[in-house]
């Protein structure tokens, strides 16, 4: 895989990943009544019953921190950085250990299409920097 492959593959991630989050956001409204009651009521594992948790608006805020930070992350893997290739293993275990703490919502199958699709990626590109002959390019060069 060249490093022009490569950027592409990163850029794809990032293009399914909020992808992901505008389909949601496209596809909530159309959600019954029924489901829109429940998330109105729904909280997140680790808030109490009576929404005494963590404060509104926490989860959002971890989330969308998160997100700036993969793009962040993706900038690094772009420019072959080694911090790059460590921030972006980081977000990913992070998204995946917030997980409990984010509020119920309702997933449609086209926002879980374009989910899955960056998900894919997003291990394609750990096996890469970590596991293939791509990981030399994150070593850095020596002062001559």
């Amino acid at each position: 895989m060249s490093r022009h492959q490569f950027r592409l593959l990163v850029v794809l991630h990032q293009l399914f990943g909020f992808g992901s989050i505008v389909v949601y956001e496209l596809t909530v409204g159309g959600v019954t009544p029924e489901l829109t009651q429940f998330l109105d009521v729904g909280s997140s594992v680790v808030e109490e019953e009576g929404g005494g948790g963590f404060q509104k608006g926490f989860d959002d805020a971890l989330f969308y921190g998160l997100m700036f930070l993969s793009v962040l992350a993706s900038l690094g893997l772009c420019l072959f950085q080694r911090w790059g290739r460590t921030l972006f293993l980081l977000c990913s275990v992070s998204f995946i250990l917030t997980w409990p703490v984010y509020q119920f919502h309702v997933v449609t199958g086209w926002s879980e299409m374009f989910g899955y699709a960056a998900t894919i990626l997003e291990g394609m590109i750990i096996a890469l920097v970590y596991f293939s002959h791509l990981r030399r390019m994150f070593v850095p060069t020596e002062a001559t």
